[in-house]
């Protein structure tokens, strides 16, 4: 099963991410140690977008899909930010 999301690209829209994640996880059958580790990296990550791509300013989107097939789960993310 594929789904997507798109944020705002702002601190306080990254936990939306993260609880995002967490359900696309639970969905896909990952165990508790698992969610967590996926939680913890889009967090990085998309902390990391928000204050290095686009230096704190909220003018950007970050789109998240995830994608599950036989236990396992793939998460992309996408943003239109300065690379760094």
């Amino acid at each position: 099963m594929e789904r997507s999301l798109r944020i705002r690209a702002a601190l306080e829209a990254v936990r939306q991410a993260c609880d995002f994640v967490v359900q696309a996880a639970e969905a896909a059958s990952l165990d508790a140690r698992a969610v967590y580790h996926c939680e913890m990296a889009v967090d990085e990550i998309c902390t990391n977008i928000v204050e290095h791509g686009f230096q704190n300013r909220a003018d950007g989107t970050i789109a998240l899909t995830t994608r599950e097939a036989n236990s396992c789960l793939e998460i992309i993310i996408q943003d239109d930010s300065a690379p760094f």
